[in-house]
């Protein structure tokens, strides 16, 4: 068989990494269309017409790119800077059961959610408490998960109690969630559909049953770009930004600076005669740092709430009346928003969707939680849009009537709200304070039903969430999972499954399929949506296949891949940081004090991490964090090992 191989050259080359998700993201259009507004000939690559493989890093600076597009061409393409787009699967440090289907990963927890009937009850763990894992507990909350607990792992400074923002850490308090500061130990499945969960905390050892744990961190600091070797314009970029910017404002908006900052070194350091526009690309690249550093400020300068019993204390509730955000005219008989966002976040959703101009959001650094202007009471016509699109549903609406007020909710519970039901008013961190008549819900135009209650004058400022007086029955879990299915059994096709008959829902993912049905594996808990890390292999039809991309129909004989027990599998003892390999976090720090080894090269060169089946995809988190627990700089390191994955010079007439 002759082989053909297309080649090309450009300025810059940015390339998607492994299991990348909503390509190209909006870091990656900032930087090329800046880049390309200066005449460098940019080329992306990546989605679903092009498959890269790896980068081979050049001798003096740049580097080539080896893919493959759908008609099986090979491309070799080279770029005198080279940018790899990365997404953090935020695993957590190896422990007991950590590799089981009872652990997930945040991405595949959230199409579960959105796109399947599986059961979330009795409860969720979620491991870290930034602001996506708090964000979506809270979303569990509200559709009906009766327990949600989010585990804190590490140290924070300035006395952060989670990585979160203040105001999401509010909501996911406020709907019952709960934030615990633990290390886990064990998982261990008492079930098919439960999970013990074995967590370490100041007290001492506790278990939780729940059906999952979902892996979201943040379990350390990630440095959003990368330059190694040094000058070599070959960079890592952390893709963080989701498809839609209200999914998660943080992420975009971070990723579309860094995007601009990496666009302004690039252009520095490719093109010679910038002339006139040196001056303004400075500008630029200054401008998007201060901006960077401005969105993590919130991490530096948290706004904390102290609490007396069930009431804000005095000090912190005067801060929060002081705060730009909030109504400041006494007297007033109008609704109005209140806007507690006080710590320098990045968010500026309700700005922008003003129909008035009445939010004008302009934070001065320096000004500990005081920002220039937020709120415009006399522009403000109380249409409530903000409301509906706050994602972190922070934003009320106060009316201050004597002797009672109004307060206004976006209410996103599962739960039907009627003109005057009682509802449960809780504080800032979810304690029940009274209960408040519904005198009005807005529908009209709303996405969430705006529900106006009546409201003791002394609550006005210390109530800021509502739920149902009267909670549902007590949740069981068979029931809602007959109900589940009960609800797609029109949509289920028959198929042969380890010789029996099943019923499935037609045109799922096999790895989906398998969830839904009770039979997940360990290999299919990444749901790559490239079939990047090669481990879901199953049987179809007697053909071998990656469960993440083929997809159930009617008549379909699946098997799982026959294959010998691993060591992880066959020793439930033992927790291996690099599962492929059968690589322990004791045997590589052994392997460092015992070599003296000072490098992240030397390390690799030596445990050979990294170099199994899936190519570093479940173990180099761990492995950076191990590094650097171990005092071995790898702020800047990147591994350019070479494939990303497994891949068939010559494919075969299945693969």
């Amino acid at each position: 068989m002759s082989l053909s191989i297309w080649e090309s050259e450009f300025d810059l080359v940015v390339v998607a990494g492994p299991r990348l998700q909503g390509w190209p993201s909006v870091g990656v259009r900032t930087l090329s269309s800046l880049s390309a507004d200066v005449g460098l000939k940019v080329g992306l690559f990546g989605g679903q017409s092009l498959q890269p493989f790896g980068v081979i890093p050049l001798p003096g600076h740049g580097g080539v790119v080896i893919a493959k597009d759908t008609q099986n061409r090979l491309h070799r393409i080279s770029g005198r800077a080279v940018v790899k787009v990365t997404q953090d699967l935020e695993l957590p440090n190896p422990f007991l059961g950590w590799r089981s289907p009872g652990l997930i990963p945040l991405d595949t927890a959230r199409r579960l959610l959105n796109e399947s009937p599986v059961v979330w009850a009795p409860s969720t763990v979620i491991l870290g408490t930034g602001n996506k894992a708090l964000r979506f507990g809270s979303e569990l909350l509200e559709k009906g998960t009766p327990e949600v607990f989010a585990i804190q792992t590490y140290s924070l400074k300035n006395e952060r109690q989670v990585c979160a923002w203040e105001v999401e850490k509010r909501r996911f308090e406020m709907l019952g969630g709960k934030i615990i500061y633990a290390n886990p130990i064990r998982l261990a499945q008492k079930t098919s559909l439960l999970w013990e969960l074995h967590i370490q905390d100041s007290i001492g050892n506790r278990i939780i049953e729940t059906a999952r744990v979902v892996s979201a961190g943040p379990f350390i600091y990630e440095k959003g770009i990368r330059e190694y070797p040094p000058g070599a314009l070959l960079f890592e970029f952390l893709h963080t930004a989701p498809n839609q910017k209200n999914e998660d404002v943080e992420g975009w908006n971070s990723e579309e600076e860094r995007g601009r900052w990496l666009a302004t070194k690039i252009i520095k350091s490719l093109v010679v005669d910038l002339g006139n526009s040196r001056q303004e690309l400075e500008k630029q690249q200054k401008k998007a740092r201060s901006r960077l550093r401005l969105h993590s400020l919130y991490q530096e300068e948290p706004f904390l709430i102290h609490y007396d019993k069930k009431w804000v204390k005095t000090q912190d509730l005067s801060s929060i009346k002081e705060f730009e955000g909030v109504p400041q005219k006494k007297g007033n008989s109008r609704l109005l928003p209140v806007i507690e966002c006080i710590e320098k976040i990045s968010c500026r959703i309700c700005e922008d969707v003003c129909p008035e101009d009445a939010i004008l959001i302009q934070r001065i650094p320096g000004r500990k939680n005081k920002p220039l202007s937020f709120l415009k009471e006399n522009q403000c016509v109380s249409c409530a849009k903000c409301l509906d699109v706050c994602p972190s549903n922070s934003i009320s609406l106060m009316k201050m009537d004597q002797p009672n007020g109004t307060l206004g909710f976006s209410f996103r519970g599962k739960e039907k709200i009627k003109i005057n039901d009682r509802v449960q008013l809780g504080n800032r961190r979810g304690q029940n304070l009274a209960t408040g008549r519904v005198t009005h819900i807005e529908n009209e135009g709303f996405k969430y039903p705006v529900v106006h209650i009546e409201v003791p004058e002394h609550l006005l400022w210390e109530a800021r969430g509502m739920k149902p007086s009267t909670p549902d029955d007590e949740i069981d879990d068979e029931k809602l999972m007959i109900e589940h299915f009960e609800k797609t059994a029109s949509q289920k096709v028959e198929i042969t499954f380890e010789g029996e008959s099943r019923l499935v829902r037609e045109g799922l993912s096999i790895s989906k399929a398998l969830f839904e049905i009770g039979y997940a594996r360990t290999e299919d808990v990444f749901m790559c949506s490239d079939g990047s890390c090669g481990l879901c292999e199953v049987n179809v039809d007697g053909v071998k296949k990656k469960a993440c991309q083929t997809t159930t129909r009617r008549g379909m004989v699946l098997k799982i891949r026959e294959k010998k027990l691993s060591k992880e599998n066959s020793q439930n003892n033992t927790a291996y940081l690099c599962p492929c390999l059968g690589i322990t976090r004791e045997e590589i720090i052994k392997r460092i004090e015992n070599g003296n080894l000072q490098s992240p090269e030397a390390v690799q060169t030596a445990v050979h991490v990294g170099e199994g089946k899936c190519h570093g995809l479940i173990c180099m988190g761990a492995f950076r964090r191990l590094l650097e627990e171990s005092e071995i700089d790898t702020e800047n390191w990147i591994d350019w090992r070479f494939p990303w994955f497994e891949w068939k010079l010559f494919p075969g007439p299945h693969g």
